[in-house]
């Protein structure tokens, strides 16, 4: 009897051994899973630290070109408006010699027109043909004057009037004024 009960307790003993085996098994696999989960978790992490600092690198780039274009668009914009004004200077001088004008004596017979008490203060003459002239008086008469001995000259028709403004000239009243005078008709007016 005592072979019986041995091989019985042996058997209680090793029918138990399966089921802890199979439960040491289990464990043994869930906590290699959650190694290699929290493993893959890390690396996940470090390549997503990896890519946000690739994409930060990469906006810091795409601003600092954006800056950088931004100023060829302006050194752009202003070679052309300075090829505009050296073309439309160039126009204009084609014009004056197209038309024959003497810039010295146009220049001569505005300083010999312009009555005793009214100043020149700028003239401007386009590609046009347009002078435009500013100055300055205390009698506003002396504009009128001005423009018709303007027109009475060779050089000039259509003389007009552009503005007039009050002002004080060291505590005086007077005028700025700006009037217009064609020297030429442009190719576009013919």
């Amino acid at each position: 009897m005592q072979r019986s009960s041995a091989s019985g307790k042996l058997k209680a003993k090793f029918s138990g051994a399966p089921l802890f085996l199979i439960l040491s098994i289990v464990l043994g696999c869930l906590i290699l899973f959650y190694f290699f989960n929290l493993s893959t978790e890390q690396s996940y992490k470090k390549q997503i630290v990896s890519e946000q600092q690739k994409i930060n690198s990469i906006e810091k780039n795409m601003e600092a070109q954006k800056i950088l274009y931004e100023q060829v668009i302006l050194q752009k914009k202003d070679i052309q408006e300075k090829i505009t004004y050296a073309q439309n200077k160039l126009l204009l001088l084609q014009q004056i010699e197209k038309n024959k004008l003497d810039l010295y004596d146009i220049m001569k017979i505005v300083a010999e027109v312009a009555p005793n008490d009214l100043w020149l203060t700028k003239i401007n003459l386009d590609q046009k043909g347009k002078m435009v002239i500013d100055g300055i008086t205390f009698d506003n008469n002396k504009i009128s004057e001005f423009m018709s001995s303007l027109d009475e000259k060779k050089y000039f028709k259509n003389t007009t009037f552009n503005f007039t403004q009050r002002m004080k000239l060291e505590e005086n009243p007077a005028f700025n004024f700006e009037v217009v005078t064609k020297l030429f008709d442009s190719e576009e007016e013919k």
